[in-house]
């Protein structure tokens, strides 16, 4: 079980890293030079890369909320200086990655950590919903990410080379058992 959920979750950071992290990176370069056009492009584009209407709107959600609660925890100055690419009120509906990516820029993080940690996030967070729906403990889940966080870190990840001309979007299986999901009598957790 141990090596299957490890494989699995290299798998899903590896997938992540040929589309999620693409838009991250491009969204924290049009962060940092304010380029709002960019950003909303990115956004329109990452719609269409979402094509089952669960995690499209999973992915509007999340973006929403981490938009938000950034927004609360930005003291006057750095929301001045946010203001020049993140309109503040309201906040703007952006993607999950899109968001991510733009919130690192506006916290001045470097690219390559923002691609990291948006990985390790999403490591961390289907992880932490497997640990429910499945028998995996609580500290089989901590080694699990400990073991995943060595392998992100081994991962020399070259941004320049993330970019959307290179965008690996292909993933029928996912796609259609994400359609199926929202479509099911019993569903454990939103997708």
């Amino acid at each position: 079980m141990r090596e299957i959920s490890k494989k699995l979750m290299i798998a899903f950071m590896e997938a992540s890293l040929g589309t999620d992290a693409v838009f991250v990176k491009e969204a924290h370069g049009a962060a940092e030079v304010g380029d709002t056009e960019r950003l909303q492009f990115l956004h329109d584009l990452y719609s269409a890369v979402k094509t089952a209407r669960e995690t499209h709107e999973a992915s509007l959600k999340t973006g929403r909320s981490l938009l938000r609660g950034v927004q609360t925890l930005l003291d006057d100055a750095e929301a001045i200086r946010a203001g020049r690419f993140l309109p503040l009120k309201p906040p703007p509906v952006l993607h999950y990655p899109v968001a991510y990516g733009t919130i690192a820029a506006m916290l001045r993080l470097p690219p390559d950590e923002t691609v990291e940690t948006y990985l390790f996030s999403g490591a961390a967070s289907l992880v932490s919903v497997a640990s429910r729906i499945m028998p995996l403990g609580q500290t089989e889940a901590q080694k699990l990410l400990f073991r995943l966080n060595r392998v992100l870190t081994s991962w020399r990840i070259d941004v320049s080379g993330l970019c959307l001309e290179k965008l690996q979007t292909f993933s029928p299986g996912l796609e259609v058992a994400s359609m199926r999901h929202e479509t099911l009598y019993t569903r454990l957790c939103m997708s």
